[in-house]
């Protein structure tokens, strides 16, 4: 037979574990529900002597739809207004970059969240030539 000291320690034991799982499992999962994030990757910037333009992916790493991105190059601000869900990756085309000519670029994305949160990440890339000879 157990004595009853062994039971109730057993049951403290018993019970403290599984508080502590629970509250684990429940503050671990609700940071990634709220979680805000993405990063951009790919980012192919090209110059043609006239026009620079360029591509890029974005990936939403967040637990939020992304549902706004704004993107500042050289003070010229470019945005979309396009849903991006949670996990999802989309690619973007940039018409016109405002740059004149190769070199180092800084990208300023702005990214606008389905609950209002907007966070804010600086990238540098490269803008390259497109030689183009003649025939």
């Amino acid at each position: 037979m157990d004595s009853p000291l062994t039971s109730i320690i057993l049951t403290i034991v018993g019970v403290t574990t599984l508080v502590a799982f629970i509250t684990f499992y429940f503050s671990y999962y609700s940071c990634l529900i709220e979680h805000y994030d993405f990063e951009v990757y790919d980012i192919d910037l090209k110059w043609d002597g006239t026009k620079s333009w360029g591509y890029f992916k974005l990936w939403n790493s967040g637990g939020v739809d992304i549902v706004h991105v704004e993107l500042e190059v050289n003070g010229s601000t470019i945005s979309w207004d396009r849903v991006i869900k949670k996990g999802r990756t989309e690619q973007f085309y940039v018409e016109d970059l405002s740059v004149s000519g190769v070199g180092e670029v800084y990208l300023k994305f702005k990214v606008k969240f389905a609950n209002g949160k907007t966070v804010v990440k600086v990238y540098r890339s490269k803008v390259q030539a497109i030689i183009v000879t003649n025939p």
